[in-house]
């Protein structure tokens, strides 16, 4: 196959332009109608060119029509308000659309090309979604390509003599500039993930925005109805670099707690704290007991108008990003202009705990909030808690809590809530066996929805325990702290989320909106407030499949390794290199982690191995055949099933990708030619030499600077001896250099003996000549 120069640099240029619209739209930076607009103008400049049309024609349209946009837009965003980085993408938009107008040079491509690649960087200030990711990647390689073409155009024009044999190459050359491009890429990924970073920073203006959380709110109303959607967003990644936990639904993570209820809402009116202060980026909340053991929690919260830091509960300490300490501080409403710097200082390297133990950090930004936390949930066993001294708990709650907090309720509260609630403790001996009561009557005889129904005329609560029995986690956990507080228990409401789902892709808790739940605490004196949760246990749903997992382990490691990548992520890079290159001696022998590996999954690996085998043998079986479509059909099913049966044995993110293998194997066995069956050009190139260096000692005038083409036809007009061989021996030439034609070595050993053949012949004829 032959590819035309300029027609090739021309496909290039267009799809680099086609990946940056592509990039606007996943964006959703421009309106919709100008993307149609776009598109639709871009196909119709492919064929804007002589000899449908002359350029100079229209060229003095353009400047006009440039100044006329250009006052529109700057008109349109001071008339409407508008951000300018909006109306400066639309430029780019026109101007990159204007110069596929204009392809009259090679230089044009290039400019349009460029304008291209601003068009792609502009976009990164609206997303930072993986696609925008790959794409970018596809630019690159593309790119790589299309300035060697441009390069290549411009040599060609310089040197007008090889022209006419050099806006033609074959496969091999093409394959060759990809090649060369996919390397290019890899080297700078390489240097991307080795020169030091330092973070984000302040750069970028909405890199990594994300809607507002929903499912988690630090307001908490009851009384709506309707059907609430189940949020598959992924609010919160935690990793745990010590294992997994060994049940993952109890983890219960700790946002904030609320206090006073007025019949329909929970609201929070202690949130008296003091700041935390860090040091070396850790902040000590509480010490933990000489030998508790506790659990480090990894976290990374996406963007949210929240700025609670989520934790397992109790937290003892958190380690702060080391960018907050440095650009990433809000400034916000703090004291007076005088005291701002130093309260800058002091919220970069703290934290706010609340007297309720609600913690917060202050960081308002768009690419989200990466943090460490200690934690160790306990969860006391029922006879602990009915040991616990109850006059000393209510001692306690009273002198840290004056005024009976925990024990408010709405003036106008039904008394058959308080009446329900002594009903069902009226048999208990102790105080934990009371809130046991209440919490297993809620779980046993109510049941969780999402479809909740309209309370009508009656109080929500009401409603609730009454009338319709059933609601999501937030009516059940209220009904429980105002049944507690009606019988004289202290009990608080609590927002967070519950569980999470695993990743086995890239091994860490993907906590979705959808996991937003509200449980109770009840205190019980020497072990704080204890968590009760009087939701029917399995109600919370679990949304997500494996495909949704792979998806989400990949934006995971965009977004660490790519948009937060800094200094703490390259170090920890390295430290990974640093222990696989350990000697085996120094570091735990993993062998019976591979034997459990193996008995779990073995079966598995085997499987995806004969069906990579298969697509081998069949790729091989259709060598030299062309591809139709129930090929592609058998491929797309092959590759399917494999990626089904080999999801389960991921244990990183790229494990997933185990269902390409028989894609490849396929590619490779049908297409790749193995071995050394053909000719190099540059040994075809040395005999051409040979032969074309021998026509002017037999009266040709041939010189170094003559194209192959130019040779030919020299060679055809004249009388030489054996014309018509010497013409085929050019030909075939030319056909290897620049049409991409293969030569296998039986055919080049014939070439190579045609060639000594035609100059032995002339020499002799030429002896011949020479008088004695």
């Amino acid at each position: 196959m032959t590819w035309n120069l300029t027609t090739t640099h021309k496909i290039c240029t267009y799809a680099l332009v086609g990946v940056s619209l592509s990039a606007v739209m996943i964006a959703n930076a421009t309106h919709p109608l100008a993307n149609g607009v776009f598109l639709l103008l871009g196909i119709a400049s492919w064929f804007w060119e002589p000899p449908r049309i002359q350029w100079e024609r229209y060229a003095r349209l353009w400047m006009p029509l440039t100044v006329a946009v250009l006052v529109v837009l700057v008109l349109g965003t001071i008339a409407l308000q508008a951000n300018p980085l909006d109306a400066s993408l639309y430029l780019l938009l026109y101007l990159t659309l204007a110069k596929l107008f204009q392809r009259e040079r090679p230089e044009d491509y290039n400019q349009a090309t460029a304008l291209s690649f601003l068009l792609l960087a502009a976009t990164t200030v609206y997303t930072d979604d993986i696609l925008f990711g790959l794409l970018f990647a596809l630019y690159v390689i593309l790119g790589v390509m299309n300035f060697t073409l441009y390069h290549l155009r411009v040599q060609v024009r310089s040197h007008p003599k090889a022209a006419a044999q050099s806006r033609l190459f074959g496969s091999r050359m093409m394959l060759a500039l990809f090649w060369v491009a996919v390397a290019t890429f890899v080297m700078s990924v390489g240097l991307f993930f080795l020169f030091p970073r330092i973070g984000l920073g302040f750069f970028g203006r909405g890199a990594g925005q994300r809607e507002d959380t929903v499912g988690f709110n630090e307001q908490v109303n009851i009384g709506d109805h309707g059907r609430l959607n189940q949020d598959t967003q992924v609010v919160m990644r935690v990793e745990f670099p010590e294992g997994r936990p060994p049940q993952i639904m109890p983890l219960y993570w700790r946002g904030v707690s609320f206090d006073r209820y007025d019949g329909t809402a929970w609201v929070r009116t202690k949130m008296q704290g003091e700041l935390k202060s860090a040091q070396d980026r850790v902040v000590e909340l509480q010490r933990p007991a000489a030998n508790l053991s506790l659990i480090r929690q990894d976290i990374y919260l996406e963007p949210s108008p929240h700025q609670v830091l989520f934790a397992l509960n109790p937290l003892y300490r958190v380690r702060l990003p080391e960018m907050v300490q440095g650009l990433r501080v809000q400034v916000g409403q703090l004291g007076e202009s005088q005291d701002r710097a130093r309260i800058i200082r002091q919220w970069g390297r703290s934290v706010f705990l609340t007297r309720t133990g609600d913690v917060y950090y202050n960081y308002v930004g768009d690419v989200g909030y990466q943090y460490t936390a200690w934690s160790r949930p306990i969860f006391p066993s029922a006879n602990d808690l009915r040991r616990v001294d109850w006059d000393l708990t209510l001692k306690r709650v009273n002198e840290l809590w004056p005024r009976n907090t925990y024990l408010q309720l709405p003036p106008d509260l039904n008394p058959k809530i308080r009446e329900l609630a002594e009903e069902l403790t009226r048999t208990a001996p102790t105080t934990f066996d009371k809130v046991q009561a209440i919490e297993d009557y809620l779980r046993g005889n109510f049941t969780y929805t999402i479809d909740l129904p309209d309370p009508g005329a009656q109080p929500p609560l009401d409603a609730f325990l009454f009338t319709h029995q059933r609601g999501h986690c937030e009516y059940f956990a209220t009904a429980m702290t105002v049944m507690l507080r009606s019988i004289g228990i202290p009990a608080r409401l609590v927002n967070g989320y519950l569980g999470g789902r695993w990743n086995a892709y890239d091994q860490y808790l993907a906590v979705q909106a959808a996991n937003a739940h509200s449980w109770v605490e009840v205190p019980f004196a020497g072990y704080n407030w204890v968590t009760f949760d009087p939701t029917p246990p399995g109600a919370l749903p679990q949304v997500g499949n494996w495909w949704s997992d792979l998806y989400d382990a990949l934006r995971f490691r965009w977004n660490k390794y790519v948009l937060e990548y800094n200094l703490d992520t390259q170090m920890e890079g390295v430290k990974a290199v640093q222990s696989w290159l350990t000697p085996a001696g120094n570091r735990p022998s993993p062998l019976s982690n591979w034997q459990t590996w193996w008995q779990q999954n073995g079966l598995r690996l085997g499987v995806v191995l004969v069906l990579t085998g298969v697509g081998g043998a069949w790729g091989y079986a259709s060598r030299g055949q062309s591809f139709r479509g129930r090929d592609g059909v058998g491929l797309v099913v092959l590759v399917g099933f494999t990626g089904w049966v080999a999801q389960p044995l991921a244990v990183t993110w790229g494990a997933g990708l185990g269902g390409i293998a028989p894609a490849l194997a396929y590619v490779l066995a049908r297409y790749l030619q193995w071995g050394k069956t053909q000719a190099t050009v540059p040994a075809i190139s040395r005999l051409y030499l040979q032969l074309r260096d021998e026509l002017p000692q037999q009266g040709l005038a041939i010189t170094p600077d003559m194209g192959p083409m130019a040779v030919l036809l020299m060679i055809k007009t004249s009388d030489l001896p054996q014309r018509d061989g010497a013409a085929q021996v050019v030909e075939t030439y030319m056909n290897v250099r620049f049409g991409g034609q293969a030569l296998s070595r039986s055919a080049f050993r014939t070439y190579q003996q045609q060639v000594q053949s035609l100059i032995r012949e002339w020499r002799t004829r030429q002896k011949q000549k020479i008088p004695h």
